[in-house]
């Protein structure tokens, strides 16, 4: 499908749920998901599973599918609580959709969706100085770059959108 097709492309937002388990499994150990995290090493199916029970039953997280044409699941976005305003942002698409220019669309609705369900007036990116795309994403979605940071031992560029 040409590209500016994708980029007009309807997408929605649902939370995840316990059958989204083996998908989200899979982007998370994407060699490019892999790459650009700040946990670099490859997630065993036991921690995953952990880790996504964990979230879902967190009320201070939030984790939404990104569903494209057809409901089909194009990303996932998660918002962690940082303070009773605040939430720090991850998000990856499907290794199929990258390249698309849907990045900047899903990280922009699903923060305005998380800021309406959750109240958050801030929220903060973190993303290595090497993933230029990512960084461009969420410049375009509207947050500002504030520098440099440590994070998790690694150097990040750290990007907010206040309300």
């Amino acid at each position: 499908m040409p590209e500016h097709a994708e980029i007009a492309a309807p997408l929605s937002l649902r939370l995840a749920a316990q059958g989204d388990r083996a998908l989200l499994f899979e982007w998370a150990n994407d060699p490019v998901t892999r790459a650009n995290s700040f946990t670099p090493d490859p997630v065993p199916w036991e921690t995953h599973c952990s880790w996504l029970a964990g979230v879902l039953r967190d009320p201070h997280r939030r984790l939404y599918l990104v569903l494209g044409p057809g409901d089909e699941p194009v990303g996932q976005v998660r918002f962690d609580r940082r303070g009773e305003h605040e939430a720090e942002i991850s998000m990856s698409l499907a290794p199929t959709r990258r390249g698309q220019g849907l990045a900047a669309r899903v990280i922009r609705l699903a923060t305005d969706r998380a800021k309406e369900d959750a109240g958050f007036q801030t929220v903060h990116a973190f993303i290595k100085p090497a993933n230029e795309v990512s960084r461009r994403a969420f410049a375009r979605a509207g947050y500002v770059d504030c520098g440099l940071v440590e994070r998790m031992g690694w150097e990040a560029v750290h990007l907010r959108l206040s309300s």
